[in-house]
Parts: structure tokens; sequence; C-alpha cells
């Protein structure tokens, strides 16, 4: 098996098995009347997205600075740093991206604001442009191949990447939490 074999087999058993995670069920739907591929992305996201603003409003806003070394993202940074990978998707994909994202100035979006009603404002508009482009793109453009990161993909296969990516930080979130004393709401049931 070959390299981008071994990486998307490993990418589809990370997103089922973390979808098996979810307390509350999935909905698969995406919010319209759309099917297969798109509705399933778009309902993965909408649960990953939902567990992120959870514990984005469960976080104290005197934590939302603190970070777990020098040189590593804070809270607010890791929050800000999701939004600004929703927007890159929509350039890697060539949508309209708004004119204040700059890709060469990540270090100056990650730091704009430590407010979360500010943060949630701005994850909540970067999810919705992601959802739309995923709701707008066809199957045949899934099959279109483009080529990110140095790596040639099929745009499938790059929202699958992407979507990984939103549960990495995920995660990292989780553990910001759990080491400011703040349990995961999901977990308290």
């Amino acid at each position: 098996m070959n390299h981008k074999s071994k990486f998307s087999v490993l990418l589809f058993f990370l997103i089922v098995f973390s979808s098996l995670s979810f307390s509350s069920p999935i909905n698969v739907s995406g919010g319209d009347d759309r099917s297969g591929f798109q509705a399933d992305l778009i309902g993965n996201i909408d649960a990953v997205s939902g567990q992120i603003f959870q514990l984005l409003e469960a976080m104290p806003q005197d934590k939302m600075d603190w970070r777990p070394a020098d040189g590593v993202r804070s809270v607010s940074e890791v929050y800000l740093h999701i939004a600004f990978s929703n927007y890159l998707i929509l350039m890697s994909t060539g949508a309209e991206v708004p004119p204040e994202i700059a890709f060469d100035k990540m270090k100056a979006w990650d730091t704009q604001t430590m407010d979360k009603k500010e943060i949630a404002e701005i994850l909540r508009t970067s999810f919705d442009k992601v959802k739309d482009l995923i709701k707008n793109t066809s199957d045949s453009d899934l099959e279109l191949e483009m080529e990110v990161f140095g790596m040639k993909m099929s745009r499938r296969a790059f929202f699958m990447g992407m979507h990984g990516h939103m549960h990495e930080h995920l995660g990292q979130s989780i553990a910001y939490a759990r080491m400011n004393g703040v349990t995961p709401p999901w977990s308290k049931e």
C-alpha cells in the first residue's frame, strides 16, 4: 500500500471513530435535502463545530490567554486558527475569501482578539462559509484534482483532510479545557 493509500485509510478511520464519540446524534443531512458525501461531511462539521462552540462557551474569559508553554498557541489562538483554516479551505478551492483574510499573516489573524463573543462570531461565519462551499460542490467537482501543500489530491480528499484538522484542534481544545479545570459539557451527562 502506497503512502497516499495509507493516509486515505487512516483518515477514513479517524473520521469514523471520532464521529462515534459524539454524545449527540450527527445530523447527516447537513440541514438540507442533499444526500451523499456532501451531506455526511456537513453533518460531521455541524457535530465538531457544535463541540468547539460548547468548549468555547465553557472556557472562562480570563483563561483565553492561557497557553501550555511559550511559543504554543493560546486558547483564543486555537479557536481563531480553526476559523483561519476554514478560510484556507475556501482559498484552496478557488472560492471567494473575505478581503481581510491575509494568508501571509496567520500570526496576526490568530492574535486579533481574545474576546469569546467575537471569536464565536468569527468561527460561526467561517463554518457557515465552509458549509456553503460544500453544499454548492457538485459530485463531479469532488473528483477535481488539486494541489495543496505540495500534495496532489481530489477535492473530496482535501475536504476530508481539513475535516480531520478540525478534529485535531477540537482535541487540542479539550486538552486545554481540562488543563484549566473545565470539563467538556458533553462529558458531564
